[in-house]
């Protein structure tokens, strides 16, 4: 197993010398743990299809059809063209000097796939968590190497607003998924013939007064 995963992941160093063994590299026992542990939560995860620039669009799959619904699967919807129009918004966000980054657009993807959303609001909600990451990311950048106050301002201000940003689309996430709600509790005060208050919890239905009381 720990030759498929370490192959899926990305292609074995080659020996400098044509003396050195094939199997160079041994891994310790550790790093064999480490990448079958990993080989085994990624067989039970639902491929995600990757994202690529092409005459054909930007779904890279062998299979049409099938690159589709991994796609909807991922972005938990059932409509074709929620999904397109998601892909390409995706596209936009991620996108450099008005060229398509693919690392980023599939960056992207991965973002809004590890919500598992479940409908289209948990789905846009991951769109919006990768454009304010990414931007939040940018502008760290910026900041990094502004070279003037006004600079380091600007930058500054432009990524706590996207951070904060990040945090709200994250918290609005939780709570829709634990259904909390503010609640507030709202009696009803009424007084009888007595001049004695009555305090209980409304209901829809009229009050009753009973015999005693007429």
């Amino acid at each position: 197993m720990i030759d498929k995963v370490a192959a899926t992941l990305g292609p074995q160093r080659q020996p400098d010398t044509k003396s050195a063994a094939p199997d160079f590299y041994q891994p310790t026992k550790a790093e064999v743990s480490v990448v079958e542990k990993l080989g085994e939560q990624m067989k039970a995860e639902i491929p995600v299809p990757q994202l690529k620039k092409s005459k054909n669009g930007l779904l890279d799959h062998p299979n049409e059809g099938i690159g589709w619904a991994l796609l909807m699967n991922a972005l938990g919807t059932t409509n074709h063209n929620f999904a397109k129009g998601v892909m390409w918004q995706l596209a936009t966000i991620s996108a450099e000097n008005g060229e398509i980054n693919e690392s980023n657009l599939n960056f992207a993807l991965s973002v809004v796939a590890g919500i598992k959303p479940t409908d289209h609001d948990e789905t846009m909600l991951g769109v919006l968590k990768a454009a304010s990451y990414l931007c939040a990311v940018k502008m760290a950048t910026h900041l990094h190497n502004a070279e003037t106050m006004a600079e380091a301002d600007s930058a500054e201000r432009a990524f706590n607003k996207c951070a904060r940003t990040f945090v709200i689309l994250s918290e609005t996430l939780m709570r829709k998924r634990s259904g909390s709600e503010r609640k507030v509790t709202v009696q009803n005060v009424s007084v009888n013939d007595n001049a004695q208050a009555i305090v209980g919890n409304v209901s829809g239905s009229k009050s009753r007064v009973s015999p005693k009381d007429k």
